[in-house]
């Protein structure tokens, strides 16, 4: 692994040297450990294992050289070395009015604007995506123009079997619009195979300073319960001084109003000191063909200098239904 670093990091330099290009390198982390994890089921076994599922340590590389640049990231975790979301190559023209860009990565200027719950924590409720899906391409070209203030336009394919025929069936395209001090419209197509296809729409409210209200709905061309079912969510998230709350939902809208799913997330923290927050999730699952299932993660955070921070926190499961068992774990979590 110091090897590889090494070998990139003379890469970069070299790359500088030969095409003045402005370099940066950077980092986003998150690891965790479930020190302890009990299940009320007879005869379980205590247990710990790696946590979360979604943790990464990864070291972001981009290059720039007046309108032509690079972004390319690795992540490096606990068992393999692999490219992460992005590896890409772009270039602006018109005056940063056009964006092209190929290869692979994720662009999230109008992806849903409020995430989920803290690093210990289990997201109920959706996420951003469920709001308003982010565009990405996985070897592919996408096309970001900014014609005037406030409207941005994308549209975007990759290549999935080599078949032109896919590649264009499957494009996003879509577009936002920032109404200044009130908050920003967006709306999209994500094609597909015909019980996939699917428009999405949102509208994020920005106009009260401290609080963000997002929501969206999709709704599929094609298919019926048993395929993609239309959704819908909604998050608040609401921030002054030392106190930080969120709360979404997310909402399964079948044709058979017996099939209703629902899930709902929650969050409170407050900062105690400059070190120091103290907070806590909550989560609920209401699924209409295995019942209901809760789950709150109070948690203590310490900052450490530099930037990082520090989770522990006890994990509390119940299924509400059905088996009526109870989990409780102790994960530790490192962000940085």
């Amino acid at each position: 692994m110091k090897k590889l670093i090494v070998v990139l990091l003379a890469l970069t330099v070299i790359g500088t040297l030969a095409f003045a290009a402005d370099v940066t390198i950077g980092t986003w982390n998150r690891l965790g450990f479930m020190l302890y994890q009990q299940a009320s089921t007879a005869n379980a076994d205590a247990t710990t294992s790696m946590y979360p599922g979604w943790g990464r340590v990864g070291l972001s590389f981009a290059a720039k050289a007046d309108n032509f640049g690079m972004a390319a990231d690795i992540n490096p975790n606990t068992t393999s070395v692999g490219l992460g979301d992005t590896c890409k190559l772009y270039a602006n023209l018109l005056d940063g009015k056009l964006t092209i860009s190929i290869g692979k990565g994720n662009f999230d200027t109008l992806r849903g604007k409020i995430g989920g719950g803290s690093a210990v924590g289990i997201v109920n409720g959706g996420d951003e995506d469920a709001i308003f899906a982010r565009f990405a391409i996985a070897g592919g070209v996408i096309t970001e123009i900014k014609p005037v203030d406030g409207l941005y336009i994308a549209a975007a394919f990759s290549d999935k079997n080599g078949l032109a025929s896919t590649t264009y069936r499957d494009i996003q395209a879509g577009f936002g619009y920032t109404i200044e001090g009130i908050g920003l419209i967006r709306a999209q197509f994500i094609g597909g195979y015909t019980d996939t296809r699917a428009v999405q729409a949102a509208f994020a409210l920005t106009a009260v300073e401290g609080l963000t209200v997002d929501a969206g709905a999709k709704f599929y061309l094609g298919g019926d319960d048993t395929t993609n079912q239309h959704f819908a969510s909604v998050a608040v998230k609401y921030s002054k001084d030392a106190l930080g709350a969120m709360a979404r939902t997310k909402v399964l809208l079948p044709k058979d109003p017996a099939k209703l799913d629902m899930s709902v997330g929650a969050y409170l923290n407050y900062k105690v000191a400059d070190e120091i927050v103290l907070g806590a999730d909550f989560g609920l699952d209401t699924i209409a063909e295995t019942g209901k299932t809760f789950a709150a993660t109070p948690y203590f955070q310490y900052n450490v200098a530099g930037g990082g921070t520090i989770n522990l926190g006890v994990q509390l499961q119940a299924d509400l239904d059905g088996a009526k068992t109870f989990t409780y774990g102790i994960p530790l979590v490192f962000t940085f």
